[in-house]
């Protein structure tokens, strides 16, 4: 299991260096999301080590929230990092893939995503919860993230993210 701050270097230097789009903290609160969700779908244990947290804004790992709030709405200005050393590959797949399949650039439509009726975010803060437990986000990313193969990913984008950012098994 990684750091939580990793992760989100990491989604940051991919999107920044790789995909080419900026990301603000919304954006990357929801990847962060979408990867644990990946990750716990795919292996049964978490990819970060922090909780994901149920707000209005939607899914939100507070720690990372707070840490990137100084930029308000605007992209994050990080350096980019070492996409090498924090992640085993099987997490590192997880969570380049969970960026290939969700990143998009409206954000009402990851705002779509994460707080429909039926997320786990929903089921939380219409609870009054703010916690939302991994085992939640893994039932329904078990549901409803159907992953595409590395076969249908190569048809798609004619090679996987991984592979396209150095990283192979």
């Amino acid at each position: 299991m990684a750091n939580v701050f990793d992760v989100a270097e990491i989604i940051i230097t991919i999107t920044k260096d790789f995909i080419d789009k900026d990301i603000d903290n919304d954006k990357l609160q929801k990847l962060l999301y979408f990867a644990q969700g990946r990750q716990l779908a795919r292996t049964g244990k978490p990819l970060f080590d922090a909780p994901v947290e149920a707000w209005a804004r939607g899914p939100v790992v507070k720690d990372v929230y707070k840490k990137y709030s100084i930029f308000k709405d605007d992209p994050i200005q990080s350096p980019s990092r070492d996409l090498n050393s924090a992640l085993s590959f099987g997490e590192f797949d997880a969570l380049v893939n969970a960026i290939g399949d969700y990143f998009v650039d409206k954000e009402s439509e990851l705002w779509d995503m994460t707080r429909s009726p039926g997320t786990p975010w929903a089921k939380v803060y219409n609870s009054g919860e703010t916690v939302i437990p991994e085992w939640e986000i893994k039932g329904y990313f078990q549901r409803v993230d159907i992953e595409p193969t590395p076969e249908e990913r190569r048809k798609k984008d004619g090679a996987t993210l991984a592979g396209r950012l150095g990283r192979t098994e």
